[in-house]
């Protein structure tokens, strides 16, 4: 019913009438909870008395007589009791008189006492007192095992006393296997005496395997003797492969006698490549000869008319040294070349420098080499089957994840069993696609088992 005008708020009101029970069940009216059920506002008074039970069988407000068996602190005791299906049930207790005192216990732990903070700082050692709270230092370092600082001192060695407060320095050396200065000085060499403290230098040369100065110089060559006390000579020289001046000179051409000593002068210009005078004479043109009648004495300038070109001038012909700088036309020579200039070869070609990036179209030139269908990104690689808006791509990522995948869901295509894949994304559909069952029995051909697993 739509109610209102113009003067007043416009309702809409709706009667709603059942037409048929959908449903309905029976259900047990509770317990009434009246005052003093499990303690629920007891007073101690006749009428309200406390909740006393042995074991509450609900949450509940109780006491603990101090007479209980079960209360742990000789006096009445009032709190809460917590029940959840366990074999003993929950408390948090405090005592009604006398010293402020908490209790709690569960199902597995028995009554435990909760210290208040003031009850906790005389019970416990305050960590700002830094232990000057303890009530016998003496008895706390016999429970540590620690000794005081004069028990220490008189017990043990001072680092900066250096071992002076030793009371035996001969045992203390014996435990420390070491000699003293007196004993090091009488049992070892002293590096200031250079050895000469040695007892016998003949069994120390011996140890060593050298020899003495008188032995070196009888067994060995001496520098300054210049090899003029070697023994044999010749033997010397045949051990250094070596000749001796006057084989030497019977063996090798001498530089004085300028290749006179030569045996067969004819041999020699055979192996040196060379002619003798006389066959130089007859292969080679004398210098008296002249080209033109220009002589041979110099470098010979032949010239224009020389090679019967007197009649033709310099200034129609392009010269060789010029290098094509003599062209009067640049433009046309290019032309009649069939060439283009620099500047056009670079507006018209790729440079080999650019790498392809002076492509005009990269999409065109994909195309034009069959690359349209490849394309990257920084978290991974696509190949798509044909151009256009085709969905299905191979996807390859740098995790090693890969396969077919769709841009129009966003999701995996699994691998068709035709393919030799499975058809499935999880181990479930890939079992029924592949009839395989779950404990790997043989099913049927035929049968679906696993449409339920």
């Amino acid at each position: 019913m739509l109610n209102g005008d113009k003067d007043s708020v416009v309702t809409m009101t709706y009667d709603f009438v059942p037409t048929e029970v959908i449903s309905y069940a029976p259900r047990d009216i509770p317990p009434v909870l009246r005052r003093g059920d499990f303690g629920v506002g007891s007073d101690g008074s006749i009428d309200y008395p406390q909740y006393q039970p042995d074991q509450a069988t609900g949450n509940a407000f109780v006491k603990i007589s101090a007479s209980d068996i079960d209360n742990p602190s000789g006096v009445d005791l009032m709190g809460i009791e917590l029940v959840d299906q366990q074999a003993e049930n929950t408390n948090i207790m405090m005592t009604t008189t006398g010293d402020l005192r908490l209790y709690a216990r569960n199902a597995t732990t028995p009554w435990t006492r909760l210290y208040t903070s003031g009850e906790a700082d005389t019970r416990y050692l305050i960590k700002s007192n830094n232990l000057s709270d303890l009530t016998n230092f003496e008895s706390a370092r016999s429970n540590l095992s620690v000794y005081s600082k004069s028990e220490t001192d008189n017990k043990f060695m001072i680092g900066p006393n250096n071992l002076s407060e030793l009371t035996n320095v001969v045992v203390a050396r014996q435990k420390l296997e070491v000699y003293s200065q007196s004993e090091t000085d009488a049992k070892f060499l002293q590096a200031a005496n250079n050895l000469s403290d040695i007892v016998d230098t003949a069994i120390a040369r011996t140890n060593l395997g050298i020899n003495s100065t008188l032995e070196n110089d009888a067994k060995y060559l001496q520098v300054e003797n210049n090899l003029s006390d070697v023994k044999d000579v010749a033997t010397a020289r045949t051990n250094l492969g070596i000749n001796s001046t006057i084989e030497n000179d019977a063996k090798y051409l001498q530089v004085s006698n300028n290749l006179s000593d030569v045996s067969d002068a004819a041999a020699a210009r055979t192996n040196i490549s060379v002619y003798s005078k006389a066959e130089s004479d007859a292969t080679y043109v004398p210098k008296t000869t002249t080209v033109n009648g220009h002589a041979l004495d110099s470098n010979v300038t032949v010239s224009k008319a020389d090679v019967g070109l007197g009649s033709v001038t310099d200034d129609p012909q392009l010269k060789i040294s010029a290098n094509l700088s003599d062209l009067s036309n640049v433009a046309k020579a290019r032309t009649n070349l069939g060439i283009n200039s620099t500047i056009e070869n670079d507006a018209k070609y790729l440079q080999v420098s650019n790498n392809l990036s002076d492509v005009a179209d990269v999409d065109t030139v994909k195309q034009n080499i069959g690359l349209d269908r490849f394309k990257q990104s920084p978290s991974e690689t696509m190949i798509y089957p044909s151009s256009g808006q085709n969905p299905y791509r191979i996807t390859i990522r740098p995790n090693g994840d890969w396969g077919t995948w769709r841009d129009d869901t966003g999701t995996w295509e699994p691998l068709k069993i035709v393919a030799g894949g499975t058809g499935a994304t999880n181990k479930k559909d890939a079992r029924l696609n592949l009839n395989i069952p779950a404990a790997y029995k043989i099913i049927p051909d035929g049968t679906n088992i696993l449409v339920g697993l």
